[in-house]
């Protein structure tokens, strides 16, 4: 479904190797795609060179970028909440939703079409702010158990002094 198939077969290039290398396969990198010196697109493309394919590389860096920024921000905060104690067992089932959702938009990364990406990324950046908000809370929960805590100690703290005055007295 990639417009590059009938390109590369036109220009006799292999299909996976232009990208991915022969012998030396690395795990594909966010940065591979894009419009960045470092990203692979600009060795066929640039701005100027008739086709959409830059515009295309850039959107797709854009929406994968926010994916992983969504899902790094969630974990953090879901990381947070495990740190103070407090249960994530369920947060960190939906975090593996977010993963999947950015493992299935690096594979439809191949049909280089921006809005197949952003179908994909979409339900991944809505489930990683839920998992997000759900996190704040559980850390949240965390601090105002915390001061009833400490409230509930200083009242117990009280009783106990004005219980041993009260017997103090008593005996006198």
């Amino acid at each position: 479904m990639s417009p590059h198939d009938t390109v590369f077969e036109k220009a006799d290039f292999p299909k996976c190797e232009t990208c991915h290398s022969n012998h030396l396969i690395m795990k594909p990198e966010l940065h591979w795609v894009g419009t960045t010196d470092s990203s692979l697109c600009i060795n066929c493309h640039d701005a100027n060179d008739g086709t959409a394919g830059f515009r295309t590389a850039e959107q797709i860096y854009n929406s994968l970028s926010d994916l992983y920024a969504a899902h790094g921000k969630a974990a953090a905060k879901v990381d947070e909440a495990e740190y103070k104690g407090m249960m994530i067992t369920d947060l960190r089932f939906q975090l593996r939703e977010v993963k999947q959702s950015l493992i299935k938009a690096r594979t439809v990364v191949h049909a280089f079409n921006a809005a197949r990406i952003i179908e994909v990324v979409e339900p991944g950046l809505l489930e990683a702010a839920k998992v997000y908000e759900a996190a704040v809370q559980e850390v949240d929960e965390y601090y105002f158990r915390r001061k009833g805590l400490g409230v509930a100690t200083l009242i117990i703290t009280i009783l106990a002094i004005a219980l041993y005055l009260k017997i103090r007295s008593i005996e006198k």
